[in-house]
C-alpha cells in the first residue's frame, strides 16, 4: 500500500485491476492497469468484502453511478510520479541485464 495519503487533484497509476462483480453495480467503468487518473475525492471508506476501513478515492474519469457512492481502494494506485521511477529503474536493470549478456561493458 502507498503510504502517501491520496491528494485531490493529483494524477495516479492503476496498478491493481482484477475487482469483484459487485463493483460494477456501483460503477459502470472501473479502473484499468496501467492507466492514468485524477483524484476528485479522497475519503476512508471500508473495503469491499472484509469492511476494513481503508484510503478510498473517487476519480474524475469514473464517477460512480449514483452521486455519493463509494470509491476505489487506494491500494489499487500509485502515485503517477512515483510510477514513472519504479518503470525508469525496471528499464535501466533491464539495459544493464542486456549489456551483461552480450558481454557489453565487460
Amino acid at each position: 500500500m502507498t503510504e502517501i495519503p491520496p491528494i485531490v487533484g493529483h494524477k495516479v497509476v492503476c496498478v491493481f485491476d482484477d475487482f469483484p462483480a459487485a463493483v460494477y453495480e456501483s460503477f459502470g467503468e472501473v479502473p484499468v492497469a496501467g492507466r492514468v487518473y485524477t483524484v476528485r475525492d479522497s475519503l476512508v471508506g471500508r473495503e469491499y468484502g472484509s469492511g476494513r476501513p481503508v484510503h478510498s478515492v473517487r476519480l474524475v474519469e469514473l464517477p460512480p453511478l449514483e452521486p455519493g457512492l463509494a470509491g476505489f481502494c487506494y491500494w489499487r494506485f500509485r502515485p503517477l510520479a512515483e510510477e514513472k521511477r519504479r518503470r525508469g529503474k525496471r528499464r535501466e536493470a533491464a539495459r544493464g541485464e542486456g549489456q551483461e549478456a552480450s558481454g557489453v561493458g565487460t
